[in-house]
Formats: C-alpha cells, sequence, structure tokens
C-alpha cells in the first residue's frame, strides 16, 4: 500500500455513461466548477484523503474494525479546526452520546473558530433544546431554514465543513441515537476541492435561513427546468486516496470522487445533481447492483409516481444483472411494504429488510434500525448520500452526498453490503407474509 496520498483534479467523461445523461450536466455550471477548483487550489499536488465512517447499535455485531466511529471521526475533524466549522443536519437531539461533540464544538467557539450550525425548520418545535443553547454559546450562531415554502422539500442533508478544506458527508444526523444505536455509512473527505464544494451549500442554504438572499419557487423550477436542456461538456473529478486500513492489498487505492447533491433547482457552483447520474449508472450496470437505504418506494410523498429509480433496477433485472435492495424494517409499514413485495416478485431482483433487536437498556424511540444509504454497481461504482429512494428526496429536498469510482471504494462498500445481506439481522422479504409495522415511537 502507498503511504503517499495523492489528490488532483481531473476532467473526464462520466465512465458508463451515455449522451442523455451528459446532456444533462450543465456547461455554464461546468465551467463556473472548474473556476471554482481553480481558485481553490486543486491541482496535482494537492493531498486529498478518503475515510470511510461508521456507526453501528450497541450490542450488535455491525462494528466494522477499520472503519472508525462517527463519534471519534467529529470530535477529531472539531478539535482539528482552526477557523471555520460549519455543520448542517436535518435536526439536531441531545442525549449523553452527542454531549462531547456538543462541548468541542462550544469549545472551538470559545477559542476562537467561527462556528455555522444549520437546522431544518421541520424539527424545531420537537428538538429545541440544542438550538437554544447554541444560539447561547460564544462564537456559535445557529439558524433554521425553511425550504418548504420554495424547493417544495426539507434541508434533510446531514454534513459537516472544518476550515473549507475537510468535510464529513452521510447518514448520520446530529442525534445521539445516530451515534449509539442506528447504523450510519458516512465519509470523511480531506481534500479542499470537494469541501469546497459541499460549503457552497451550505452557503446558499445559510443565507436563505438569514434572509440574505431571496429564491421564489419560479426560479428554483426554472432553475430544474434549465439543468436537463443547458449544453453538456465532461465533469471533473476529485483523486483521493483511500484510507489505507480500508483498502485491499493488491488493490489501487486511488479513488475519484464528485460531489453529488439535490434538487436541480438549488445546486451549489460546482456540484450535479445526483438523480440522472444515478439512473444512468444502473441502466449501465453489467454485473450487479446493490442498494441499501432506509426506505425505499416508487412514489413521492403525495403518492403521485417517482418511477425513475426503480424503473432503473427493474430494467437492469430484466438485462440479466442481478439486483439486491436492502431496507430497514420500517419499511413493514403499510404504505411502503406494498411496493416491496411486488419488487421482490421481479425475477432477478432480491429484497430484504434488516431488523435490529431492541436495547437491553429500554426501548429507543426512531432508533435500532440501519439508516446508511448508498449504492453500489458492478463493484467499482458507488453513490453515498443522504436520501432515501423516494421521490421528494431528490426532486424537492437538500441532500448531500459523493460518487465514487474505482475498485478500492467499491470493494469496500461491497464488503459492507455482504456483511447486512448475509448478516444475523437480514430477512428476505416475502410478498406472501403479512407484516406488522414495528414501534418507532
Amino acid at each position: 500500500m502507498p503511504s503517499s496520498i495523492a489528490g488532483k483534479v481531473l476532467v473526464q467523461p462520466i465512465r458508463g455513461l451515455g449522451v442523455a445523461t451528459l446532456c444533462r450536466m450543465p456547461r455554464i455550471q461546468s465551467l463556473i466548477t472548474l473556476a471554482v477548483l481553480a481558485l481553490a487550489g486543486c491541482t496535482s499536488s494537492q493531498t486529498g484523503r478518503l475515510t470511510l465512517v461508521e456507526s453501528f447499535p450497541i450490542e450488535t455485531s455491525l462494528d466494522h474494525a477499520d472503519l472508525p466511529q462517527t463519534l471519534d471521526v467529529w470530535l477529531e475533524m472539531i478539535a482539528s479546526a482552526e477557523t471555520s466549522i460549519d455543520l448542517a443536519s436535518f435536526y439536531a437531539s441531545p442525549g449523553p452520546e452527542l454531549e462531547p461533540v456538543v462541548e468541542a464544538l462550544e469549545d472551538a467557539g470559545r477559542r476562537g473558530v467561527r462556528v455555522r450550525v444549520l437546522v431544518s425548520a421541520v424539527f424545531e418545535d420537537t428538538y429545541p433544546e440544542l438550538i437554544d443553547r447554541f444560539a447561547g454559546a460564544e462564537g456559535i450562531a445557529v439558524r433554521v431554514v425553511d425550504l418548504r415554502p420554495v424547493l417544495g422539500g426539507v434541508m434533510h442533508a446531514k454534513y459537516m465543513v472544518v476550515d473549507e478544506e475537510d468535510a464529513f458527508v452521510g447518514s448520520a444526523n446530529f442525534d445521539y441515537r445516530s451515534l449509539a444505536h442506528i447504523q450510519e455509512l458516512g465519509a470523511r473527505v480531506q481534500h479542499e476541492a470537494f469541501a469546497h464544494v459541499v460549503d457552497q451549500a451550505f452557503r446558499h442554504d445559510w443565507k436563505l435561513a438569514g434572509g440574505e438572499i431571496e429564491v421564489t419557487p419560479e426560479a428554483v423550477k426554472e432553475r430544474a427546468a434549465n439543468y436537463a436542456q443547458l449544453e453538456t461538456v465532461p465533469r471533473y473529478s476529485i483523486e483521493v486516496e483511500l484510507d489505507p486500513a480500508q483498502c485491499a492489498e493488491g488493490v489501487d487505492p486511488i479513488v475519484s470522487i464528485t460531489p453529488a447533491l439535490s434538487p436541480p433547482g438549488a445546486l451549489p457552483k460546482g456540484s450535479h445533481w445526483d438523480l440522472p447520474v444515478l439512473v444512468d449508472w444502473i441502466d449501465a450496470a453489467e454485473s450487479s447492483v446493490c442498494v441499501q437505504v432506509l426506505t425505499y418506494r416508487a412514489t413521492n410523498r403525495d403518492r403521485s409516481p417517482f418511477e425513475d429509480l426503480d424503473s432503473a433496477l427493474r430494467r437492469a433485472a430484466e438485462r440479466g444483472v442481478p439486483v439486491r435492495l436492502i431496507v430497514a424494517d420500517w419499511s413493514k409499514r403499510g404504505s411502503v411494504v406494498g411496493g416491496l413485495k411486488e419488487l421482490q416478485k421481479v425475477p432477478g431482483i432480491d429484497v430484504s429488510f434488516l431488523v435490529i433487536p431492541q436495547w437491553s437498556g429500554g426501548f429507543v424511540p426512531f432508533a435500532r434500525v440501519v439508516h446508511g444509504k448508498y449504492a453500489i454497481v458492478d463493484g467499482e461504482r458507488v453513490w453515498l448520500g443522504s436520501s432515501n429512494w423516494e421521490g421528494d428526496y431528490f426532486l424537492k429536498g437538500r441532500n448531500v452526498g459523493m460518487f465514487l469510482e474505482g475498485e478500492a471504494a467499491g470493494s469496500r462498500f461491497q464488503a459492507f453490503f455482504e456483511g447486512n445481506w448475509d448478516g444475523e439481522y437480514a430477512e428476505r422479504v416475502d410478498p406472501d407474509v403479512f407484516y406488522e409495522a414495528p414501534r418507532r415511537e
């Protein structure tokens, strides 16, 4: 395993994608992206590191020795901060497991680091404690953003950017349960160009929350429409090295990363909308498609059809590509499980619940569940994000993730998936069984 860390920005076509997808990559945005990267100092001499990060429910066998814990990574990133910390989360829920992180942020504010915390308005009344605490802390500013009037969806992303060069992206909310009672999957990317793009999303939503910019629903719809119409150029990619502890022996550790966000009507400079790339990656699959999400259904929240991903999985199966899907047992509820049963009936598609046993210390609300969101195509192309596979997450909500290409990342994600698929908590979906929804609250 090489000890050096490679990091560079390349301009190249998206592997495995046809003209239809490339035509969704806007020329103007891509040119701006290259300018942003140049300003960020991204050259072939810049170093970069990718580290996969997990949380596992205590009292389970889901821990992986080579994957650092979310708590430890968050604390390390915050402790290293010298100038700024930008943190965004769907909500902020206090608890003893999260308290060290809260105290670390407060300490960072006291030592002169500019700390900004952004949360969604959806849970402002449900979880007000940390909002109020941060609002009264030295060096910390907190804002609540309501994207529903503008985008039609919510700020569902979960990420942190430190000193505009060190970013964490994944499924873990700023919640004590995400550290001890939920399986989460994320990634730390130590690369200035990637962090800069993610921070652009934060700055946009931060200003929107503070009334510093005005965005109309009409403007959002126009941007979304133009996304699919503008002329394309090849995209950029950021090359980093996967943490040596997570890279299989003899495998090239270099991984190509591209920031992937939603929705199409509110993308920051330097990012790409994840949905069309996901669909075309699945359409280009030759050997396998593996997906894990909290929930999956071929509809939007208003029950209107959302068939982009569902149809892509069915097309893959029809041409002989095995498709496997893992969902949380929360999907046993009536509004979701019917679609999963129908999907299980499709030849070539196999669906499984993951059922996490309750904690011996008592019932934990909205926990003891698998929450990671990722997809693996042909064992070497990976999407990692914060979107569940329902329409509103991709079309209306703010979500932040990434595309990764390379055997190193693909094989490690594949091993993670296989451990869940073949593990003791897996339960294959049976179309003929009546499922009782598990208690969530």
